[in-house]
């Protein structure tokens, strides 16, 4: 359908992948895309606070990759994003945990991504309410600050009970 989506892509990519992803989404979709430069790290938050959703896209496979959480998806709740995630079992508990922050998309349907981009286009009031959700769960709990006290506890029980 003819919405007007972009998607943004931080990274390097040779012109050749560049020209690719463009013709293949000009032939199926109006979404425009847009490829970015890498940025220093402590630019990366603040990069990232000026779209509306984090696209936390990853593989099932290996294990490690479905059930790990990457620094991207903890980089766009500290940008105050929405998260689109992946029906890995990390993500997948993540937002369980934390629904309020964003929805899940199975990996093998790529309608249920569409039709979670089609929600959050027609009902911005409620892509708000992520972006504010995110931004404050980022400020209080999910974050190094609060993280790294609960990991001292868990370092110092396993320390004493050993």
């Amino acid at each position: 359908k003819n919405y007007p989506f972009e998607l943004h892509l931080l990274g390097y990519a040779a012109e050749e992948i560049k020209r690719t992803f463009n013709e293949k989404l000009n032939q199926a979709t109006s979404i425009t895309l847009h490829f970015h430069e890498p940025v220093p790290p402590d630019e990366i938050i603040v990069f990232a606070s000026q779209f509306n959703l984090g696209f936390a896209s990853e593989s099932n496979f290996p294990l490690n990759r479905d059930i790990c959480l990457t620094n991207k998806i903890f980089t766009y709740i500290q940008a105050g994003l929405g998260v689109l995630a992946s029906d890995t079992k990390a993500q997948r508990n993540l937002l369980d945990k934390y629904p309020e922050i964003g929805k899940v998309y199975q990996n093998s349907d790529p309608k249920s991504l569409a039709d979670i981009l089609l929600y959050y286009h027609q009902h911005r009031e409620k892509l708000f309410e992520l972006q504010t959700t995110a931004l404050s769960l980022a400020r209080d709990k999910l974050n190094w600050e609060t993280e790294s006290q609960n990991f001292l506890t868990v370092i110092k029980e396993t320390l004493i009970n050993n």
